[in-house]
């Protein structure tokens, strides 16, 4: 054998030998709340008929594990506490966290119960001892159910008559003394700020600015997190003697309260790995990693956390959340600090912010994934109601695919289902595509701002932004433009969907919505075709295209599109270029040479009900069985049927034959509230209002 080959076999054997060590010394340490014992010794706990018991052991021998050791917890068994990560696995071998047995995943939970109640009157009722040691309280749940902090006015918002800056206001609504309660102020559509009020004098009260922003007049507040403001069933609050305090119409039962911040806390540690473990209840966060990398959680489910599900910072890299199940988290299910590298695939993410004051202040907040870095990647997943966005991401290398956005910015808005954002300073970001997703309902949020239209885009590339490829989506129902291009440049929108947006008001924006502003580096280079624009009722634009430097023109390459409103063809398009000019396709390729093979509607009709919008959020094709014979956009007619590819739809015209939808009495075809259901069973637990609601998802 020559020398170089037997240097190789050398190699191969060495390696293969120290796998065989690193097998040799990992071990499986067992856990059983039910059954553990934590006096057990090490060695016991290696059997699974002798397990330790509790978190605090876990923690207590945790660095003496070793890269490729297994900690494995009892399915069924609940364990009270959070894990602190003190040592890595490595690259061949994680320190992984599994289950063991048979039953439903084992629990980590930050919840305490609370079970012996003092009558303070009026069916207010305060737990006899403290429930934990935690400045705040952000999360509680009654018989299995989230309940919300305690609010008032029960719906809506106060008016705020006079303010100075961000730390007082005034409004005649006040006639109660608030002190020590929590003042959450609407500063502007995207900005929930909240305070403790320190001081009151009559109907002015005082409190310290959370942000830079500051009030104003004539916009809304509300006060929470005092026992005046508790008059509905189980509403709560939480007071400075750590106690809480509860409206009920009986002796509460079934109280539970978070006592623990963080339930998994990863801090300069890598090589981790979670697998079918259900995390419930923590104060702060279900999991927060200030920095390590290639940190793993799959098949594993966060229900009920106090602020985010994730809390990490740029320092972190290399993170999976795969095939994961998020319900009820009061801020964002993960906030990324910019860290990069992600991977975010078939994850069902529900009831994110849900409730307006029981998220954070300031920017970034009340959105499912926010801020995620280069080089990541979200694919496949299911984001369902959304306080504010769905997905933003920031950075080069980004990759959103084949997702599903339903409902958003409900509790805040001028956000997006699918958003990012550059900012004042123009950077250059590359390789970043936005492809195959569906982006359905997002409604808008105007009470408490003094104005009354819904800012909810779709798709939503914000100032600056560039290097996006936006391609194959399909954006429906939601409150203002389908896909929104704010002051960006290197914009390609190729092959999209938008289908009846701007439905809240007669429209404003369209289905496509396009601005450059003086101050900014003007939109260039953008490439807008092959997509379809349609607008199902008669006072629904098409497009808006706006720049105060009368340089329309020089946007980009518009072509091959479809601009169609079947109702009426005429007037659906506004240029807002040296004045307002209303025009239609005929008009815009007349006054700018663009769009030239573009088409208007293949078919006028009268009636908004002979339009039919169908769609396919799964990865294999979907037949739909039509009963009757429609017409796509670009008119191709279809007898009795429809074949929808993984990821796209189809808006339909109606022309002949008996459909198969429901007809309602006025003989229109209802089709778009039967077909938004996605199969995630959901209980109504009837709270006092419509942003007061609380939907509790059965897993």
């Amino acid at each position: 054998m020559k020398r170089g080959a037997m240097k190789k076999m050398r190699g191969f054997l060495m390696v293969g030998a120290l796998l065989l060590n690193i097998k040799a010394i990992a071990n499986n340490y067992y856990f059983s709340s039910t059954d553990g014992d934590d006096s057990r010794t090490s060695s016991q706990a290696r059997d699974s008929s002798t397990p330790w018991r509790s978190i605090d052991k876990l923690n207590s021998i945790f660095s003496s594990l070793q890269a490729g050791d297994v900690i494995l917890f009892k399915r069924g068994d609940v364990f009270y506490g959070g894990i602190i990560i003190k040592k890595s696995g490595s690259s061949r071998a994680q320190i992984k966290f599994d289950a063991y047995g048979s039953g439903v995943k084992p629990i980590i939970t930050g919840f305490t119960d609370v079970t012996s109640w003092t009558s303070i009157g009026d069916n207010l009722w305060v737990s006899s001892n403290p429930v934990s040691n935690l400045f705040t309280l952000n999360i509680v749940t009654v018989n299995g159910l989230f309940a919300p902090i305690g609010k008032w006015p029960n719906s809506g918002y106060n008016t705020i008559n006079s303010s100075t800056g961000g730390t007082s206001l005034t409004s005649n609504s006040l006639t109660d003394n608030w002190v020590g309660g929590t003042v959450v102020i609407r500063k502007n559509h995207w900005i929930l700020d909240k305070s403790t009020i320190i001081h009151q004098s009559g109907n002015t009260i005082d409190f310290t600015n959370p942000t830079h922003y500051n009030s104003q007049n004539g916009w809304g507040f509300f006060i929470q997190n005092t026992k005046d403001a508790c008059d509905i069933q189980n509403e709560w609050w939480y007071s400075a003697s750590k106690k809480i305090g509860i409206y009920s119409s009986s002796t509460p039962g079934g109280v539970r309260v978070a006592a623990v911040d963080n339930l998994v806390d990863i801090s300069s540690y890598s090589f981790i790995n979670f697998n079918n473990i259900m995390f419930q209840g923590s104060n702060s966060a279900a999991v927060t990693i200030s920095n390590g990398n290639n940190i793993d959680f799959e098949n594993c489910d966060f229900l009920f956390q106090g602020m985010n599900g994730f809390t990490v910072e740029s320092g972190a890299h290399h993170i999976t959340v795969k095939n994961c199940i998020a319900n009820y988290t009061n801020n964002d299910f993960i906030s990324g600090g910019g860290s990069s590298n992600w991977k975010l695939t078939n994850n069902i993410i529900t009831n994110t912010a849900q409730v307006p004051g029981m998220g954070n202040s300031a920017d970034g907040n009340y959105i499912a994934i926010y801020n995620i870095g280069a080089n990541s990647l979200v694919q496949y997943n299911v984001i369902k109601k959304t306080g504010y966005s769905g997905i933003d991401f920031r950075g080069p290398g980004i990759s959103v695919l084949n997702n599903l956005i339903d409902t958003f910015c409900n509790v805040k808005d001028d956000g997006a289902g699918i958003y990012t954002y550059t900012g004042s300073t123009p950077t250059t970001y590359s390789q970043r595509i936005v492809s195959n997703n569906i982006v359905l309902n997002g409604g808008g949020a105007s009470e408490g701002t003094n104005t009354p239209h819904a800012d909810a885009y779709g798709i939503y590339m914000d100032d600056n932004a560039s290097n996006v490829s936006v391609d194959g989506n399909t954006v429906a129902n939601c409150g203002s433009a389908g896909i929104f291009l704010h002051e960006v440049s290197d914009i390609s929108v190729t092959n999209n969907t938008l289908y009846n947006n701007m439905r809240t008001i007669p429209s404003t924006y369209g289905q496509i919505y396009i601005q450059s502003s003086s101050g900014h580096k003007p939109t260039r280079n953008l490439t807008i075709t092959g997509n379809k624009f349609v607008s199902k009722e008669n006072d629904q634009l098409v497009a808006t295209f706006t720049a105060d430097q009368n340089d329309l023109g020089q946007f980009g390459t518009f072509n091959d599109n479809y601009y169609c409103r079947p109702l009426n063809d005429n007037g659906t398009i506004v240029l807002n270029s040296s004045g307002n000019q209303t025009t239609n396709l005929a008009g815009w390729k007349s006054s700018f040479k663009q769009d030239i093979s573009s088409k208007k509607s293949p078919k006028t009709i009268s009636n908004a009900g002979s339009l039919r919008f169908e769609y396919n959020a799964t990865s294999s094709d979907k037949t739909i069985n039509l009963g009757a014979t429609y017409m796509d956009v670009t008119g191709k007619n279809y007898a009795g049927s429809i074949i929808l590819a993984p990821y796209s739809s189809a808006v339909l015209i109606y022309i002949s034959g008996k459909p198969v939808s429901i007809i309602n009495k006025e003989g229109e075809y209802l089709v778009g509230a039967i077909l938004l259901q996605m199969g995630l069973s959901l209980l109504i637990t009837g709270q006092k209002s419509q942003r007061h609601t609380s939907v509790q998802d059965v897993h």
